[in-house]
């Protein structure tokens, strides 16, 4: 009898794990491409390769308007898929950055998030940097993408940043 309760205990906790679980197992590979376009608010993905370079954002809550000439904080969640930790405070950071339609990069338009805490192979940090948004008014992309300072961004190592489109006004 007590082995049937617990089975049945144990099938249920398994089950409940499993309904709750939110996010891929395993990122899907890719070659490295122009950055993914996903809609403000939503849950957000960008796959990449495993190694040294790669992450997966899980969640950002991007506004699909912002003001000219402000700062906005908003939240990001991003897993370490890579095979190495991620220092507090350390080189590696999310970033972010804007570009024009074509995808040209606005000049002195980026940013970064330090770790808050030491980030582990497949722990997810919770971000929420301050975005500074462009001067002019117009369509632009917000992309998020993670950089080692001093080394590259990890979309150049072949990661797929994540590309946002957002109206200035």
């Amino acid at each position: 009898m007590t082995k049937k309760i617990l089975s049945v205990c144990l099938m249920c906790l398994l089950g409940a794990f499993l309904a709750c679980e939110k996010e891929p197992r395993i990122p899907v590979e890719r070659k490295p491409a122009a950055p993914k376009e996903e809609k403000p608010g939503k849950e957000a993905e960008a796959p990449v390769k495993h190694g040294e370079f790669a992450y997966l954002i899980l969640k950002t809550e991007t506004p699909q308007q912002m003001e000219i000439d402000t700062r906005v904080p908003i939240l990001v969640n991003v897993k370490n898929t890579s095979n190495r930790v991620w220092p507090q405070k350390g080189s590696i950071k999310l970033g972010y950055y804007w570009t024009d339609q074509k995808g040209e990069r606005i000049k002195k338009m980026e940013g970064r998030a330090p770790m808050r805490k030491e980030v582990e192979p497949g722990a997810i940090a919770s971000l929420r940097p301050s975005v500074k948004t462009p001067l002019d008014p117009g369509k632009y992309f917000l992309v998020w993408d993670m950089i080692e300072e001093n080394v590259a961004w990890f979309g150049s190592k072949g990661a797929t940043p994540l590309r946002i489109p957002i109206t200035i006004q």
